[in-house]
């Protein structure tokens, strides 16, 4: 069995071909597309392990948390300048804080033998359909501001 993907394929598309390397933008669009392309990247290659049981969903979920906070970790360093990004950037980070706080807590609960361990999947699940939701919308918003 392979665990259910942690989110959908969505990489940010990169769309900046039109853009001089020299503008602000173009830069500061290329710097947030490669700084989320290879978490996401992470993100996806560790939900698309084959699991066996809920042991291997507990490291799964675990790691998935990881690469979540280290997205949000590595987004907060940018030098943004560009509001559009910035908010961007803001909107992005908040997203992956919560999903890898859900992702950790079913993590925990799976660990713990917590009682309500089924509760804490159900909700990671619905987490995973949330983020996948808002990354869907951010990254559309944010390669149409890029391809502009």
């Amino acid at each position: 069995m392979t665990f259910r993907p942690a989110r959908t394929a969505l990489a940010l598309l990169g769309l900046v071909v039109g853009l001089s390397a020299c503008n602000k933008r173009a830069s500061e669009c290329q710097l947030l597309i490669r700084t989320i392309n290879p978490q996401v990247e992470k993100q996806q290659a560790i939900s698309q392990r084959k699991v066996e049981g809920l042991d291997d969903v507990a490291v799964v979920t675990a790691e998935i948390s990881k690469v979540a906070s280290e997205t949000a970790a590595k987004l907060s360093e940018l030098q943004i300048t560009i509001p559009e990004l910035v908010k961007f950037s803001a909107d992005y980070q908040k997203m992956e804080k919560e999903f890898a706080a859900s992702a950790e807590a079913a993590a925990e609960g799976i660990k713990g033998g917590s009682v309500d361990v089924m509760k804490k999947l159900t909700a990671f699940d619905a987490s995973v359909d949330a983020a996948t939701k808002k990354e869907t919308d951010l990254i559309e918003g944010v390669n149409k501001f890029c391809s502009n």
